[in-house]
């Protein structure tokens, strides 16, 4: 990862497996389980006392930090990620494509949005 910038990442588990996303990108997918112990612990951006050595220290900011209670799908985190969408994204979908097109063809069409001089009037 690059120093200096800040970086999207998420992390889902859908009750069996975990995924982790960067910059809306999977880079990996793991089977995973709480086990039965109900020691199971969230941490962030710092190992809890006791931890396993190997456990990575952190060295950084966390923002906007999130917790949902089901695992996102991927159009979910690249909604996330996508902060600022590119000029003519109409439907916020952080892409521009024939969908944007439609809608501003139809709006354009309605003559009731706030470019009246498209209308002719």
């Amino acid at each position: 990862m690059p120093l200096h910038e800040w970086v999207h990442i998420a992390v889902t588990f859908d009750g069996s497996s975990c995924a982790l996303h960067l910059d809306g990108v999977q880079r990996s997918s793991h089977s995973f389980s709480f086990g039965s112990d109900g020691e199971a612990a969230l941490v962030l951006g710092s190992c809890r006392a006791g931890g396993p050595p190997d456990f990575p220290s952190f060295n950084g900011a966390l923002d906007d930090v999130r917790i949902y209670d089901y695992a996102l799908s991927a159009d979910e985190i690249d909604q996330l990620v996508c902060t600022d969408p590119p000029p003519g994204d109409a439907n916020g979908d952080c892409e521009v494509d024939f969908l944007d097109l439609a809608i501003v063809m139809s709006n354009w069409l309605r003559c009731d949005k706030p470019a009246q001089e498209l209308c002719g009037r």
